[in-house]
C-alpha cells in the first residue's frame, strides 16, 4: 500500500505487513527484489522519497516523523506527543521532501498546520493533510478548504478548478420488502439485536 515511484523510476517505495508490522519496502522492477528500507520497530506509514532517491522519510505510530537511508539509523524529524482522545488527535500526516527540505502536516488539539521542520507554513484555513506537492518557484500545492491552492512564502491562493462529473444510476430493480406478513420466511441473520 501507499506506492511511490522513485525518482529514476527504477523502483516502488511501499509500506506492508510482510514482516508483522508495518514497514517500508522497496521493490526494485527490473530484479523483483524487495527489500526492506526501515525495520518495522512501530507502525510506519506514509513514506515518501528524497529528490535524489537515496532516502525516505515516514511517519512512525503516527507520532514521529522519521528519516531513513539504508544502512543507517533511522533519524527523528519531528515529534507531537500521542493523544487517546479519538476525538482530539494528535498526529504528523502526509510528509513530503521538497527542495528546501521536508514538509509535513501536524494535526494537534483540533488545529492543523503545514510545517517544514519547527517553522509553520500555514495553519488552519481547513488544511486537509493530503500530501503536499513542490511546485515552481518555491511554491507548495495543497489542499484547503475543499480547494486547491498554492503556497509562496506566507501567502496562499486559490487555483480555479472546476470538473463535470457524470453519474450513471444503476438501473435495477429494487428488492420487494414485506416486513407484516406473518407467513415463515428463512431467517438470513441477525445484526445488533436490542431490547423495545
Amino acid at each position: 500500500r501507499e506506492g511511490r515511484w522513485s525518482p529514476d523510476g527504477r523502483s516502488i517505495l511501499f509500506v506492508s505487513d510482510r514482516t508483522g508490522r508495518y514497514a517500508a519496502h522497496v521493490l526494485d522492477l527490473e530484479t523483483r527484489d524487495i527489500r526492506a528500507v526501515t525495520t518495522g520497530a512501530a507502525q510506519e506509514s506514509e513514506p515518501a522519497w528524497a529528490p535524489d532517491g537515496k532516502r525516505i522519510v515516514y511517519v512512525a505510530d503516527r507520532t514521529r516523523l522519521m528519516a531513513a537511508a539504508p544502512g543507517a539509523a533511522p533519524e527523528l524529524l519531528a515529534e507531537v506527543p500521542a493523544s487517546a482522545d479519538y476525538f482530539n488527535v494528535s498526529e504528523i500526516r502526509a510528509p513530503s521532501w521538497t527542495p528546501t527540505g521536508v514538509v509535513h502536516f501536524e494535526v494537534r488539539g483540533g488545529t492543523t498546520r503545514l510545517k517544514r521542520g519547527s517553522s509553520i507554513l500555514a495553519e488552519g484555513e481547513g488544511l486537509a493533510p493530503l500530501r503536499a506537492v513542490p511546485v515552481a518557484r518555491d511554491g507548495l500545492l495543497h489542499s484547503a478548504d475543499g480547494e486547491i491552492r498554492i503556497l509562496r512564502g506566507t501567502g496562499s491562493e486559490r487555483i480555479p478548478f472546476t470538473a463535470d462529473v457524470t453519474v450513471a444510476t444503476p438501473g435495477y430493480r429494487r428488492a420487494e420488502r414485506d416486513f407484516t406478513s406473518r407467513r415463515a420466511r428463512p431467517v438470513v441473520g441477525i445484526a445488533a439485536p436490542a431490547l423495545s
